[in-house]
């Protein structure tokens, strides 16, 4: 019997040992999975975060151009420039102080922001100090005189691009491409006439200290001239601090969001691209070692063995462009190579990820363990299949035995065998569930990593894949692809006033009326907050605004209510332009963005295309 039980554990012992190197198999390809997936998440994860930086910036930029609008003295009635100012920067969410000097450079006034980062900030005296260094205040003198030399030449521009404007009008091409290029010339050459052009410079940490700002670190510094309303001559300078305490909050939200994702070990940092410094705090990376590997990194996601772990350096081109605007005009008058270098518009900042091989290992350890319960598990299933078939295969000559002993004793007992069940169709549907749950588990992940949990619409990450895949169609077909952007107006007064349940109850009606005037193959994303993206193809112009009207319309009509069943209404205004063919989805999502904002700029609730 023993003899006949070893034989059938040596049928089988192939059995085992396939199955054991399937198990590493499956071990070596999950290991694999594994790495893979977590390339792709920091790559992604970096890749949106890059693109949020470049919007930030760009909405600090704008919010400049708005306080100096708001702080122009000859455009309002009289008031002291301390109250002005205070008002003015009480327009913006992204700075934290405004200084101005008189043109010597002196401190003659500082007013901090109200900002949550500043609640515990106590203001320091710098009345009579320096706030800019002397080569910065050269360079804005220099833009001074610069900009006094070229009004004349401002003012004939404007004079002939009215002209421009008006034969237009009068031959009836009001919509034409050359007429809205002939409108952003006039706007451009009227901005020039208003006032010099910005300076902005990276850097700042000791007049941050100074100031007592929350920060102690590089940040962004936005100057222009103050001008006499009558004479315009130069009566001193202004400069805001970019609040730098955002940077590092959306840095933070970056880990949280590689956290969310299930990468417990990563480090975000910002660099300084020019001297390579680190603009956010580090507890991980080595700054000595990343200093000198940083001009190496880019969008590669490859496991680096020097660096023991993935690193990705993604440039922020907003944060380069807000310098290289200020200083194609002044690089002409630089003849020291040392003051060239400091103009150099690569003076932006970089996103730099790393995931340590920490993270890989850990994950790895995860699957082996998952393995070695699972190949466990299939082993014992196989031992008790070994001594199922040994004791079916040995029962019946036992029988037979007994059988012939009682024969010889001449008894004649006749024994039974009981059937028994096969163990290997449980073992297969214990399987096929087990299959089936993991599959209704990537479809759940898979619908959470690409729709909005509240409005049911799909997120910016599926946007992004959905106007690739229109892209490819339209230019298959021939056809034009219309991009939206839409913003309610006034949101934050809704949370502000009935709390954010009514506020989510508002996007949640906002979404549904939307989706019923919209076709199936329409693609509409909620971008974030009160944020939403259209994508429309096979249309035209005229009925793209017309689609946009007919939204704007049917939400001005929507009548909503607060928890305590008070009646009231909400607008959005929406920004539209054409997807062109020689376009990037983040060029055409960004002409949209820009009539968004002239919407907002022309009052809300309208449609700007």
């Amino acid at each position: 019997m023993h003899s006949i039980r070893s034989k059938v554990f040596l049928w089988l012992l192939p059995l085992i040992l396939t199955t054991l190197f399937l198990a590493k198999s499956y071990y070596d390809v999950r290991e694999a999975q594994a790495t893979s997936t977590v390339q792709q998440l920091a790559l992604m994860t970096a890749t949106l975060g890059a693109r949020e930086l470049e919007h930030f910036f760009h909405l600090r930029e704008q919010e400049f151009e708005l306080l100096s609008s708001a702080i122009n003295l000859c455009d309002k009635e009289s008031h002291p420039f301390e109250e002005t100012v205070t008002s003015a920067l009480r327009l913006t969410s992204g700075l934290s102080a405004i200084i101005s000097s008189g043109p010597d450079g002196l401190v003659t006034h500082v007013q901090l922001s109200s900002n949550h980062s500043n609640r515990h900030v106590l203001q320091k005296n710098i009345k009579g100090q320096y706030i800019l260094p002397e080569a910065e205040l050269d360079d804005l003198f220099h833009r001074y005189q610069t900009w006094t030399a070229k009004q004349s030449t401002y003012t004939n521009q404007q004079v002939a691009l009215l002209t421009d404007e008006a034969e237009l009008k009068a031959r009836g091409e009001n919509n034409s491409e050359r007429y809205r290029h002939v409108q952003r010339k006039l706007l451009d050459v009227r901005e020039r006439l208003k006032s010099p052009y910005t300076q902005v410079i990276l850097g700042g940490a000791s007049q941050a200290v100074s100031l007592g700002l929350p920060f102690n670190m590089d940040t962004y510094i936005f100057s222009r001239p103050i001008l006499n309303c009558d004479s315009g001559n130069l009566e001193g300078y202004y400069s805001a601090f970019m609040d730098r305490t955002l940077l590092e909050d959306f840095v933070y939200s970056l880990k949280e969001e590689l956290l969310s994702n299930g990468i417990v070990l990563s480090e975000i940092a910002l660099i300084n691209e020019r001297s390579g410094e680190f603009l956010t705090q580090s507890s991980t990376l080595n700054p000595e070692l990343l200093k000198t590997l940083t001009p190496e990194l880019s969008d590669s996601v490859n496991v680096r063995q020097d660096i023991e772990g993935i690193a990705l350096r993604l440039p922020i081109e907003t944060s380069r462009t807000l310098i290289t605007k200020t200083h194609d005009h002044i690089n002409n008058r630089l003849h020291n190579p040392e003051e060239l270098a400091k103009s150099d518009p690569k003076s932006g900042i970089s996103l730099l990820m790393y995931i340590p091989a920490a993270e890989l290992q850990r994950r790895c350890d995860q699957i082996l363990a998952e393995v070695v319960i699972w190949a466990s598990v299939i082993a014992l299933v196989f031992t008790l299949l070994i001594f199922l078939l040994a004791q079916s295969i040995a029962g019946p000559i036992i029988h037979l035995t007994e059988q012939a002993e009682s024969l010889a004793r001449g008894q004649h007992r006749h024994k039974s065998v009981k059937s028994r069940n096969d163990e290997i169709g449980r073992l297969l549907h214990t399987f096929e569930n087990m299959a089936a749950t993991i599959k209704t588990k990537e479809n759940d992940l898979f619908e959470q990593a690409t729709h909005d949990t509240l409005t049911g619409c799909a997120n910016r990450r599926a946007l992004f894949t959905y106007a690739a895949e229109e892209k490819r169609l339209a230019e298959q077909s021939g056809g034009s692809l219309f991009v939206f952007m839409l913003d309610l107006d006034h949101f934050k007064n809704v949370n502000d006033l009935y709390g954010h349940k009514t506020g989510d109850y508002v996007l949640l009606e906002f979404a549904q009326t939307v989706r019923k005037l919209l076709r199936t193959e329409d693609k509409f994303c909620r971008i974030g907050g009160e944020e939403f993206s259209l994508l429309i193809a096979e249309t035209d112009l005229s009925s793209a605004r017309i689609i946009a009207e007919r939204i704007r319309q049917r939400v001005e009509d929507l009548i909503l209510t607060d928890p305590q069943n008070n009646e009231f209404k909400i607008t959005v205004s929406i920004g539209l332009s054409e997807w062109l063919p020689t376009e990037s989805f983040d060029q055409a999502l960004l002409h949209s963005d820009e009539r968004l904002y002239t919407a907002k700029r022309a009052g809300r609730n309208r449609v700007i295309s």
